[in-house]
């Protein structure tokens, strides 16, 4: 059996678990809450293929840009140094326009809703990973977020993003999805 195969299994199941870990009525948010989400956001790099010639080398950085504050972002810090496939990720807190270009992937917190559209009509969103932790992010144009259901965190996809960007998730990542079509949405 390929070993390719083996560790993706394995990450799967994992991913799989993870998913299916009761949050014990949570607080929004409590520390363990903000490790899983940072535990989803490694996971979903992982299963994420960017665009050919996203990288130059093998072991070029993958950024991990952040922008907001809270348990989530603090949680993100301890992911650096820790490889997607072959790339180390790199933390960064972007503040001006042109720094945004850099990132591979970007967090923003839940305290920054007001900025979501702003943000998304600065973004070169073809090939950048935007991730949330609020209800209005998928509809203001986000790609990826965090939901809770039921005792249990899952994450939506918003289908029409991930369409119109460059980026391909695997099929393994969105089997646990929940997959949601925005009519008419931002691009």
């Amino acid at each position: 059996m390929n070993p390719l195969k083996i560790v993706s299994g394995i990450f799967t199941v994992a991913f799989i678990w993870l998913g299916m870990t009761e949050l014990q009525a949570a607080p929004k948010s409590s520390p363990q809450l903000a490790s899983l989400k940072s535990a989803y956001i490694y996971n979903i790099a992982k299963f994420t293929r960017w665009p050919e010639g996203t990288w130059h080398r093998n072991d070029e950085s993958l950024i991990l840009c952040v922008y907001g504050r809270g348990d989530v972002v603090s949680e993100l810090k301890k992911l650096e140094g820790k490889l997607v496939d072959s790339h180390p990720i790199v933390l960064n807190s972007p503040t001006e326009q042109a720094e945004f270009s850099k990132c591979h992937l970007l967090y923003i917190s839940p305290q920054e809703r007001k900025r979501f559209r702003y943000l998304f009509d600065l973004l070169p969103m073809r090939s950048l990973l935007t991730i949330g932790d609020d209800p209005s992010f998928i509809s203001s144009g986000g790609m990826v977020n965090f939901k809770q259901l039921n005792k249990r965190l899952r994450f939506e996809v918003n289908m029409d993003q991930l369409r119109s960007s460059d980026l391909t998730f695997s099929s393994n990542l969105m089997k646990l999805a929940i997959q949601v079509e925005q009519q008419g949405g931002r691009r």
